[in-house]
């Protein structure tokens, strides 16, 4: 059961539209966008200088949508 359950949640995260990750040592959601060539955004690290409340964004890590693009 708990492989059905991780396996469930590594594949539904390569169909979404993109992937956001918190930057932590877990890997499904790096994973599942790689499989799939979603863009995958990193969260900023709150405890950096710039970010304070509001001003928290995503970076992207990785996007192989141009890359993917040129391949079809």
């Amino acid at each position: 059961l708990d492989f059905a359950s991780a396996f469930l949640d590594f594949y539904l995260l390569g169909e979404s539209d993109v992937v956001i990750n918190t930057g932590g040592v877990y890997s499904f959601g790096v994973m599942a966008s790689l499989r799939t060539a979603r863009p995958l955004f990193t969260i900023q690290n709150d405890q950096a200088s710039e970010c304070r409340g509001s001003n928290c964004f995503c970076r992207r890590a990785y996007d192989a949508a141009d890359a993917f693009a040129k391949l079809s």
